[in-house]
């Protein structure tokens, strides 16, 4: 990480910005025509420029556009945003919970229906070239029936329920009773993607570990990408989280130097391109500032406490969650399983409770018991007798009980 610091002075210095010397991040000759995502996955990575590159996108009606340089560009030869840049957005109001932002851009999507008949004859001028509007709304104008990119569609509503209710905004009705299987959907698929698709799969698992944890197939998500390009540092950290073999990688894929050719963004392309060999700087920004992030939250920081009983039982309901700061996730779920998830979002424990678990208790007689509805044990840790016990979710990714400060119980789970 200290050799990572001092190559951060060297990727700035090279990364480009449009307009040029006091502009947004882009690729070289203003090349941003993508940047709404990769600015909001450096938003995502607590990255300031990030953050302000996606929120100076957003046009003064509430409609985002591809890049702040974009908007209001609407040449016929021009993508003026789509479903790809939605995730860079989504990202941005995670972080940084702008709500004026959220609902701006929500009435503008609600007032942008999709054409469900073009009219034959709309080259005239004095013809609407819609015959008959769908009852779908659209995150842009320049899309077409052939490619239906701005469609609002039941998956995309769903990530929007799950962005707004991080943000504790109320639900708009097309964001109600929608498709649930987001990531199901995003796993299918990954199955047969290629090229800068498991890209995109890769930004959605991000926003997933921001906003939902206990979703069970992220991990799995994560692990298929990582698996897929095991030389990617991006995927590598999705699945595995912060640690110093992905700091070694990066260093081996992001130079000490300003790379003759400057074209892309490393992580969205196959390993056997090199695209890292053609960064542009902020990828190896963003990669640094997770990794950085992670290490910095935690230097020092004590392991986190679930429960302490002193004399009485700690009971816990459906829901409930404890987070390490390296990113180890302890979770009561809502389905009655008590999992532990890695970085990664992968789960490496659990209570196989799924369906028979109503709560959890540390208990004063030391032991840990999940409890179904008619009060019977579905899962304990069998520490019965054990005294001046402690819960606690480690920074190493143990789960460990300790009684008098000796360990009694564990998921045995350190480093995975």
């Amino acid at each position: 990480m200290s050799e990572i610091q001092s190559r951060k002075s060297v990727w700035r210095s090279y990364a480009p910005v449009c307009p040029s010397g006091s502009g947004f991040a882009s690729k070289p000759h203003c090349d941003n025509g993508d940047f709404t995502l990769f600015n909001g996955l450096m938003c995502a990575a607590g990255m300031p420029e990030g953050c302000e590159g996606v929120r100076a996108a957003q046009g003064p009606d509430g409609r985002w556009w591809r890049a702040p340089t974009r908007i209001g560009d609407t040449n016929n030869d021009t993508v003026s945003f789509s479903r790809d840049m939605m995730m860079g957005v989504l990202l941005y109001l995670t972080e940084t919970r702008d709500k004026d932002a959220a609902m701006k851009w929500l009435r503008w999507i609600k007032g942008n229906r999709a054409c469900a008949l073009e009219n034959p004859l709309k080259n005239k001028p004095d013809v609407g070239w819609c015959l008959e509007w769908a009852p779908f709304y659209r995150l842009c104008r320049d899309d077409s029936l052939s490619n239906p990119r701005c469609t609002m569609v039941g998956i995309t509503w769903a990530m929007f329920a799950k962005v707004w209710n991080r943000m504790g905004l109320p639900p708009d009705e097309m964001m109600k009773n929608r498709n649930t299987l987001t990531l199901e959907y995003q796993l299918l698929e990954a199955f047969f993607n290629e090229g800068y698709e498991l890209h995109l799969k890769a930004a959605t698992v991000l926003l997933y570990q921001k906003i939902d944890r206990s979703n069970t197939v992220a991990g799995p998500l994560a692990n298929l990408l990582a698996n897929r390009r095991p030389g990617n540092p991006f995927f590598r950290y999705l699945r595995d989280g912060a640690t110093e073999e992905i700091a070694q990688l990066l260093l081996q894929k992001c130079p000490a130097s300003k790379p003759t050719q400057m074209t892309q963004w490393s992580w969205e392309r196959d390993d056997s391109e090199h695209a890292w060999e053609r960064n542009i700087g902020w990828d190896c920004l963003f990669m640094a500032e997770l990794l950085e992030r992670d290490f910095r939250t935690c230097d020092g920081a004590q392991d986190t406490l679930v429960a302490e009983p002193r004399g009485s039982n700690r009971v816990f309901g459906k829901g409930t969650s404890w987070r390490s700061c390296t990113g180890y996730h302890f979770v009561f779920q809502t389905d009655g399983n008590l999992v532990l998830y890695n970085q990664g979002g992968r789960a490496i424990w659990d209570s196989r409770t799924n369906g028979r678990g109503h709560r959890f208790a540390v208990q004063s007689d030391g032991n840990l018991v999940v409890y179904a509805s008619n009060g019977k044990a579905s899962w304990s840790s069998k520490t019965h007798g054990k005294r001046d016990t402690s819960l606690r979710v480690q920074n190493d990714g143990n789960v460990v009980l300790y009684s008098n400060s000796k360990p009694v119980w564990r998921t045995g789970t350190r480093g995975k």
